[in-house]
């Protein structure tokens, strides 16, 4: 008999704990039930002070799925439920029966969702409160008078109670919204997030993380959709604004992440944060404030606050991946689990021009403790790893990338003017590459190890001065360890050498063993003028014993809100990066750390609310970077995992940069179709020996669209992106001599992509199905990259390669 294969036995297993959840559904929680037949139509309600998370938790397993066998078998644990009005229902303990009971209810006024936490007193001076949304009380425990109700961000409210409305047995409890802190203002420009908030300048919600932009619905990639953002090919990263890839800083839960994403010397297709465990995602790429300092172009901050979901635990199984999330929580504590793995058919099975051969894992693990009401404390420990091999004709190599993380967070709010933040976090991140590359221009090997720890300490404070003014300040010292080796030995072909000026001999034996010492720290002042105007005036310094000394980082946002459907927002500032002690050019002759790179920023954004709903948003922005470090790339090809053995490999070496450029999108909602546009005209250039030459990545015009259409039982999402084509430098053969054009002096045709999603659910009484089926470029067009040269019977031969193949995914999963 034929043996399974490894990775047929990796996803066997999956699929057998599904199906053994589905068998053993039927024992399920009280909470899980009670989730079930809200679900389904029966109204069921309960006090957190009345049904404890103990009796929640308890297994309840009933002979027959429907709500009769659930309110007949109740008493086998204790509770019991009793009915206060049709199709309504209260859930109690023998031991706590209220007759007669009256349920209060808070809701938002303004769209009628529910509050969730919020306190009572009643006309006699009793204090009640709850956590999940309803309060009740026996009719003995009230009597006519001032009811008096409270809920943070929300307007305090008293009603009065009559002896009619006692005989009422739900009372509604309509809430107003309280104006916005001054601390919770969103005063940066540029900035798309996941919220609420009034006029955040792109209307989304957690929905958008399933977006077709969001490959595998990865929260790195959620900002590819905008108009600041451009992607180039598989890469699952971002050049935002004409920044380089590793300008964008990205923190998890507080902690800043060093280039988390799996591959990340080959395209970086996805990030290591499960999507599962990700509730909010917060894109900087304008102005971004003080605290966010180090990078120059951008900030995406991830956010994995306990989600309010009718279900505990997402199991999926899927082309990409698999992975199992789980929740728990009680009055005081919460935590979460997510582990996930896969890469195993990103072979040749999904991206069929690439031998590749990559797996990988990560998980995520988080607790949560309220101490005390002024006292908040929290542990997170992030995992991953990358085992990645390419064995190509022209090159066969292996890498391997580990990293943990560890922090601690305190926070204390005196719940008046002062929050404090404190964090202590550990880091070690492990990158090794091997390989060699043999063809007709070009022969080498290459083997690389660095190894890196990060231990460090930081601190933040809020203080609430007056009404309209904030102070925040924090600083951070961190101690750092690196340990680099690396060899490299190369022999390119003289001709080619000679063509594209460069030594036609590299051999390098670099080690180095660094430690050193970082701090930083940084001030804002956010002023409310009136009501119309707030600004931020913040400043950010840093500096590392490795590095040449590096100036003051000052900020300047300012939004103006001359009615309630339009904002103009003013950014200026200079941002700031150096280079991390694993951050050295390897490739160089003799590396060295260089001086940080700067750019100063000017953005202007406008932002209106049309009559019909739909939000109109412009943005113009200017960067001029007044230091600029050097980086390297293939001038004709860019798909390997040892690149830096190839023959058209170059170092860049720009005096000046600068990017501009205009971005126009407008988004809404027609009938049941959501759909957004956006327009962007942008350059960007570095400037070399006094020439100004576009960079790679430049698009000059960009068009993106998006539209979600439900067609019966399904949900389809089509995104589709135009741009022009990226410069390009070309080998030119003509009268058989071989010229090499200016770089990026030519222009690879225009870019298309067509990508398409499909979601369906289905709820059971065990929990609900989700169906994601999505293609990336489904159109399967050629867009052209890069190019391949070799000679053939003293011929020029070159081989185009496509940006972005077809790329499918289907997905399983199971939420209960």
């Amino acid at each position: 008999m034929k043996q399974p294969s490894s990775i047929s036995r990796l996803y066997l297993l999956p699929l057998l704990l599904l199906a053994s959840q589905i068998g053993l559904a039927n024992p399920k929680t009280v909470a899980s039930w009670v989730d079930i037949f809200n679900d389904n139509g029966q109204a069921i309600f309960f006090s957190s002070d009345q049904v404890t998370d103990q009796q929640l938790r308890q297994t309840l397993l009933l002979p027959d799925v429907n709500f009769t066998a659930f309110r007949d078998n109740l008493s086998h644990i204790g509770l019991q439920l009793n009915a206060i009005d049709q199709d309504v229902w209260v859930l109690q303990s023998h031991s706590q029966v209220i007759s007669n009971p009256v349920l209060f209810k808070a809701q938002d006024s303004s769209n009628q969702s529910s509050i969730r936490s919020f306190q009572i007193t009643t006309p006699a001076g009793h204090l009640f409160s709850t956590k999940n949304g309803v309060i009740i009380l026996s009719q003995q425990q009230l009597t006519s008078g001032i009811l008096h109700i409270f809920a943070s961000k929300y307007e305090p409210l008293t009603q009065t109670i009559t002896e009619d409305s006692l005989r009422q047995p739900i009372q509604r409890l309509e809430l107003i919204p309280a104006p916005l802190a001054l601390s919770d203002l969103k005063v940066s420009t540029s900035l798309l997030y996941f919220d609420k908030n009034n006029l955040p300048g792109y209307v989304m919600d957690g929905a958008d993380l399933m977006q077709p932009n969001a490959f595998n619905h990865d929260p790195l990639q959620s900002g590819q959709g905008l108009a600041s953002h451009n992607s180039a090919g598989l890469d699952g990263r971002s050049h935002v604004r004409g920044g380089l890839l590793n300008e964008t800083l990205i923190e998890l839960d507080g902690m800043i992440l060093r280039s988390p994403y799996h591959f990340k010397d080959f395209a970086s297709l996805l990030s290591t944060i499960n999507p599962n465990v990700a509730t909010s995602v917060s894109h900087y790429a304008g102005v971004f404030p003080a605290q966010y300092g180090g990078r120059l172009s951008a900030v995406i901050s991830v956010d994995s606050e306990r989600r309010n979901t009718d279900y505990d635990r997402i199991s999926q199984v899927g082309l990409l991946d698999i992975s199992h999330t789980q929740w728990w929580s009680n009055d005081y504590k919460d935590g979460l689990v997510g582990v996930r793995s896969g890469g195993y058919l990103l072979k040749q099975n999904l991206i069929s021009h690439l031998n590749i051969h990559p797996e990988f894992e990560d998980a995520y693990v988080k607790f949560n403790q309220q101490t005390s009401p002024k006292w908040q404390s929290s542990q997170h420990f992030l995992v991953s790893r990358d085992e990645l091999s390419v064995n190509q004709s022209d090159e066969q190599a292996k890498a391997a990338y580990h990293d943990q993380y560890v922090w601690f967070k305190w926070q204390y709010d005196n719940l008046q003017a002062h929050q404090s933040n404190w964090q202590l976090a550990f880091s070690r991140h492990h990158d090794q590459r091997r390989g060699e590359t043999s063809d007709q221009l070009s022969t080498g090997t290459l083997t690389e190890d660095i190894l890196t720890k990060y231990l460090q300490l930081s601190w933040q404070h809020q203080w609430r001065l007056a009404p309209w003014f904030n102070l925040d300040l924090g600083m951070t010292v961190q101690n750092t360890e690196a340990d680099i080796d690396s060899q490299r030995m190369v022999q390119h072909n003289p001709y080619w050498a000679e063509l594209l000026n460069t030594p036609t001999t590299q051999n390098q034996d670099f080690q180095s063993q660094t430690d050193g010492l970082f701090w930083s720290y940084f001030i804002n002042l956010r002023w409310q003028i009136n009501d119309r105007w707030v600004t931020d005036i913040g400043l950010y310094n840093e500096q590392a014993r490795w590095l040449p000394h590096q100036g003051i980082s000052p900020r300047l946002n300012m939004v103006y809100q001359p009615d309630s459907i339009s904002q103009w927002r003013f950014g200026l500032g200079r941002h700031q990066q150096a280079q991390r002690l694993d951050e050295l050019l390897l490739s160089d002759d003799n590396p060295s750390y260089q001086a940080a790179s700067s750019a100063d920023l000017m953005v202007i954004d406008y932002r209106r609310r049309l009559p019909n709903g739909w939000l109109l948003r412009g943005e113009t922005y200017y960067k001029k970077y007044s230091r600029t470090l050097a980086y390297y790339e293939n001038l004709f090809s860019d798909y390997h995992l040892i690149p830096e053995l190839y023959a058209d490999y170059q170092r860049i070496s720009p005096s000046d940069a600068q990017a501009g450029g205009i971005e126009l999108t407008l988004a809404g909602q027609l009938n049941n179709t959501h759909w957004s546009v956006s327009y962007t005209l942008a350059e960007t250039r570095d400037e070399i020996n006094e020439f100004k030459v576009d960079r790679s990545w430049q698009q000059r015009h960009t068009l993106k669209t998006g539209i979600s259409q439900p067609i019966g039982d399904w949900l389809l999402t089509t995104s589709a992106q135009y741009h022009s084509g990226w410069p390009r430098t070309e080998l030119l053969y003509q009268q058989d001599i071989i010229s090499v054009s200016d770089r990026n002096s030519r222009q690879w045709p225009d870019f298309f992509q067509l990508d398409l999603q499909l979601n369906r659910h289905w709820l059971k009484s065990y929990g609900r199905w989700d169906l994601l089926i999505q293609i990336q470029n489904v159109l399967d067009i050629n867009n052209p990259c890069c190019t391949e040269y070799s000679m053939a019977d003293s011929q020029l031969i070159s081989a185009t390669k496509s940006a972005m193949p077809i790329i499918p995914n289907i997905q399983l999963s199971l939420s209960w």
